[in-house]
Parts: structure tokens; C-alpha cells; sequence
């Protein structure tokens, strides 16, 4: 007689298995039912307790127990995403995904979140959202941090206001601020290199710092640290027509030691010497001397150049050079100014001085008396 495979049940035989009295004790269809109704009610689908349930065959409608054992043999576990992250009171002890991160709430309740932005979410002193291949090192030797977004590659760093501190022990700090209330995002960029002398440096409208303009030792100088306007460095051709006014000077600003002096000498023939800080600049020989009162010329802030002073015409002879003005002290074209001549009697008489393109200075009287320049001004314009 057959055993069934699974369950090893005997399985009567139609038309050959007996009915009781007929066949032997234990053999007849109905000793052989009852047997087979007993192994079937407790039978499990373990090996030899029948076939194993297939995952089709089996509907979990509720929380399925393991009852302290585990689960082996696993290839992954997949979880369903929930909206946001669970917090029942019957949630203790668990795993789950919230959203696109994996959660485990502990026994207290505390829902501590695993992973961030697509790696292991940081603890307290640790870096949140940092994984491979970004990384933070610290080197001993330099001691230095390094961040790295990929090997080799250093990442972009975002924060507030930046203190950078002397490194030593109480060492001060600067700190790099954004102004309050900034109206839009701007970059900064560095130059490329080091300049190899100092140079003056600027802020274009991309943001790029360069460092390519020169001072040019003539109407600037660099001394050590200190930037400064050369000596007679700035003169007409650096300021334009009518372009410095009284509004735009303090009074008091401009006095006699800002402004500079010729001084002719006083010998008593007719050589003057005229001088600009000390230099003699030119000589004229003349028939005219200056009386005793010393003869000047001056350049004021706006390029304004004032006469002062008298000359004497010794011997009578007419259009007489007085003297010729140096360099920027001149003007442009020729130009004719009025003065009175007192004669050896005290008579006045008018005439007139010119003073040409090239600076000279001559005296349009024939008789003998005293010429004075008082009063004569114009733009020193060459």
C-alpha cells in the first residue's frame, strides 16, 4: 500500500483496499481514513508536515510576531516611506523611512534620524550630511582642516561673519563681515599673483581685485608705507579748467606755506636771479634795478599767478627786460597789464608791462622812475 509524499499518509487503493473484518487489523478503509483524518489535523507545513506555503499563499493582516527569534537569511528589507516620522506610543524599538531617510525611534520615543541628503546623518560634534566622498581632515603637523567635497577637490564653505585668530594661545582676531542688510549676492575674486612692486589696488565691477596700477613717482610718490602728492607734482595739466572752486576749499586752508615763492636776489647793478625753491632758474642783465624792494612771484591753489614789487629804470632806455618767469609760472599767450611809472619827481605817468608765452617779463617806459607789478595776476597756465 502507497504513502503519500508529503505527510507520508497510507493511501488506500480503490477496488483492492478491504473493508473492516475482511481485511487485516489496521488495513481496511476505515482504520485507514480515521489514521489519515488524524495526520491531517496536525500537520504544521513543516518538513514532512506537509508542503511549505509559497509567499501567494499567505495574506499578513496584521502585526505578525517572531516571538523573540530572528530573521536570517535575508537579502534586504524594504520599507513602505511614511509621510513624516512615526510617533504612536506603540512606536518604541522601531526602524522605518520617513520621506527618502532612515529613522529608529529608541524605547523613549526619541526619533533619531540615521541618514541626510543621501548620507549618515551627523551626531552632536560630528558633521551632518558629510559622506564619501566628501570628508574633513585634520593634519597634526599643520595643524589644519582640510574639507574636500571629492578627493583632492576642496569644497565650497558657507557661514556667517568669519574670525580669524593670531594662532597662539590668546592670540586676537579679525573677523570678515557682510554689511547689514545687503541688497544682493557679489563674489570677490583675489589676483592671480603677487605683484613684484608695490602697487595702488582696485576693485572692478565683477568683483575681481587687481593690483596693476603704478604709481608714477611724478605727480605721486610711495615713501615706505605713505602715499603722498610729489612736490610740485600736480599742475595745470592735471587739473582741468575751473575745476577746483571756492566752495570746494575750506577758508584757511591755503596760506603762504602752501603756495610757492620766487625770490630774485638784490644786487645793486642789473643782474636779478630768479629762484624757485632755492634753484636759480634764470638771469637776465638788465638797466634796472629793483629799489630796495624785493620783487616776487607767487602761484596760489587755483593757478593764479601774483607780482609784487617795484623795478627802477636807471638809465632811461625803454622796453626793458625785467626778468623771465620760470616754468608753470607763465602764461599761455601773450598778455599786456597796466602799471603807473614814478618819475624822479614823483610825477606818475601810465604805461605797461608784457609778459610773453615764454615767461619774460619787459617794461614799456623810457623815462627814469619806479614801475611797480603790484596787482598784476593771471592763470600760470605753461
Amino acid at each position: 500500500m502507497p504513502n503519500t509524499p508529503l505527510m507520508n499518509m497510507p493511501l488506500p487503493v480503490p477496488s483492492t483496499t478491504q473493508g473492516i473484518g475482511v481485511a487485516p487489523a489496521g488495513q481496511s478503509w476505515g482504520e485507514l481514513y480515521n489514521q489519515d483524518l488524524g495526520i491531517v489535523d496536525g500537520h504544521n507545513h513543516a518538513p514532512g508536515f506537509g508542503a511549505p506555503v509559497p509567499s501567494s499563499g499567505i495574506a499578513i493582516n496584521a502585526d505578525l510576531p517572531i516571538n523573540g527569534n530572528n530573521l536570517t537569511l535575508l537579502r534586504s528589507v524594504r520599507m513602505s516611506s511614511q509621510a513624516s516620522p512615526l510617533a504612536l506610543g506603540t512606536d518604541l524599538g522601531c526602524l522605518y523611512v520617513s520621506g527618502v531617510d532612515l529613522y529608529f525611534n529608541d524605547t523613549s520615543g526619541n526619533q533619531i534620524r540615521i541618514t541626510s541628503a543621501g548620507g549618515v546623518a551627523g551626531t552632536p560634534g560630528s558633521i551632518g550630511g558629510l559622506a564619501s566622498p566628501a570628508a574633513a581632515t585634520y593634519t597634526v603637523g599643520s595643524k589644519q582642516f582640510e574639507f574636500t567635497s571629492s578627493s583632492g577637490v576642496r569644497a565650497n564653505m558657507s557661514g556667517g561673519p568669519l574670525s580669524i585668530y593670531d594662532p597662539q594661545a590668546g592670540g586676537h582676531r579679525v573677523t570678515v563681515n557682510v554689511p547689514v542688510g545687503l541688497s544682493a549676492d557679489y563674489a570677490v575674486t583675489f589676483p592671480s599673483a603677487l605683484p613684484a612692486a608695490p602697487k595702488i589696488v582696485t576693485l572692478d565691477n565683477t568683483g575681481a581685485i587687481a593690483s596693476t596700477t603704478d604709481v608714477d613717482g611724478t605727480t605721486l610718490q610711495l615713501s615706505g608705507s605713505v602715499l603722498s602728492v610729489k612736490a610740485l607734482g600736480i599742475g595745470t595739466g592735471q587739473v582741468a579748467a575751473q575745476a577746483i572752486t571756492a566752495a570746494k576749499i575750506a577758508n584757511g586752508t591755503i596760506t603762504n606755506t602752501q603756495q610757492s615763492f620766487g625770490t630774485p636776489s638784490t644786487t645793486s647793478d642789473v643782474a636779478i636771479k630768479s629762484y624757485v625753491d632755492g634753484l636759480i632758474t634764470s638771469v637776465q642783465t638788465l638797466t634796472w634795478s629793483n629799489n630796495g624792494v624785493s620783487f616776487f612771484w607767487a602761484k596760489d591753489s587755483f593757478g593764479i599767478v601774483h607780482l609784487r614789487g617795484s623795478f627802477v629804470n636807471i638809465a632811461g632806455f625803454p622796453n626793458q627786460s625785467g626778468t623771465t618767469l620760470p616754468a608753470g609760472f607763465r602764461p599761455s599767450t601773450n598778455r599786456i597789464f597796466p602799471v603807473i611809472v614814478f618819475d624822479n619827481g614823483g610825477n606818475p605817468t601810465n604805461t605797461y608791462v608784457t609778459i610773453n608765452s615764454g615767461g619774460l617779463l619787459t617794461f614799456h617806459v623810457a623815462a627814469i622812475g619806479n614801475s611797480f607789478c603790484d596787482g598784476i595776476t593771471f592763470l600760470g597756465e605753461q
